[in-house]
């Protein structure tokens, strides 16, 4: 079973991601996964992200805004490689002016730093899973043609997962999970906590490029709840563009069981580590490891950043 996402602007995010938990929580699974080997390659003894490092830096060439360059890098498997990365190139700061004297008391408060989130309210949705649809639009049409659009090519030049993590057997203590991918990412010289992602094959439909992209990064196998439109990624930058695709994981499966937190290719130079977080506790487990070094992919923060909105009292 499928479902088509489309966004609907006068639908508030909190109802939109409120139907996705629910959603995901009662679709079943139905997905046979054939011509995928069961098993992983073992990660290499020495492998791990502290063999990872930046040696140096190159110039090939610069403009007014950007800078390509070559990187000489190590790999986590501690082999001498190199990454060609585009930079921007920052231009001198304007000079300092004085600020404008106040004239408000509210304008010498100094702004929050962040939002808190201490009491989580428990989501309240209905039995019925019909109204909520027809209430956010996807109805029998949408859901039918689920069925073709995701075997459709698409126009994106890759996907990035929001897998969804469940059991019915045995119910996660702190609700529907997520999992997220660490890898060192050269150009950022740094450990990037991402979603799973990567690139459309030719001739791939995003659904179909999603469901083997999880499985190769993560180890597990999930069954295509919905695919959004394709996004731009940087568009100062770059025109590429990825669709977010939503997968439900039904972790009573034999096949997502035991799946081990480390990917790692040797052949392919393609070392991750994951890792399984509550959906109520992504944007506070985010923000600790980002003190504590890594960086956060963008999409992945906007994602927490919303399911913090649609869980805290007041905030919609």
């Amino acid at each position: 079973m499928s479902v088509l996402i489309k966004w609907n602007p006068s639908v508030s995010l909190g109802n939109t991601l409120r139907f996705l938990s629910y959603y995901c929580s009662k679709a079943p699974s139905e997905t046979k996964f054939t011509g995928m080997s069961q098993e992983h390659p073992k990660p290499a003894t020495k492998a791990g992200f502290h063999n990872a490092k930046i040696d140096a830096s190159h110039t090939v060439a610069e403009t007014r805004f950007l800078r390509l360059e070559q990187l000489d890098y190590t790999s986590p498997f501690g082999r001498q490689k190199k990454w060609d990365v585009v930079r921007r190139v920052r231009q001198a700061p304007a000079p300092a002016q004085a600020p404008a004297p106040s004239t408000t008391a509210a304008s010498a408060k100094k702004p929050d730093d962040g939002v808190i989130v201490e009491h989580v309210q428990e989501e309240i949705i209905g039995d019925g899973l019909a109204p909520l649809m027809s209430h956010l639009g996807l109805g029998k049409n949408a859901v039918a043609a689920a069925s073709s659009s995701a075997n459709t090519e698409s126009t994106a030049d890759g996907v990035f997962i929001f897998a969804i993590l469940n059991s019915k057997k045995n119910p996660l203590p702190h609700g529907p999970e997520t999992i997220v991918v660490k890898q060192f990412r050269p150009p950022c010289n740094s450990i990037v906590v991402e979603l799973p992602a990567g690139l459309i094959d030719k001739g791939e439909s995003p659904g179909t490029a999603a469901v083997r992209e999880l499985w190769e990064e993560t180890g597990y196998k999930g069954v295509l709840l919905g695919i959004s439109q394709p996004c731009v990624t940087s568009a100062g930058l770059s025109s590429e563009t990825l669709c977010m695709v939503v997968v439900r994981v039904d972790l009573d499966l034999p096949e997502n069981q035991n799946v081990p937190t480390i990917m790692a290719n040797e052949k392919d130079e393609e070392y991750l580590e994951t890792e399984r977080v509550p959906l109520r506790q992504l944007l506070v487990r985010l923000d600790e490891l980002s003190e504590n070094g890594c960086s956060v992919f963008t999409g992945l923060y906007g994602l927490a950043f919303g399911l913090s909105l649609a869980w805290t009292p007041g905030s919609l």
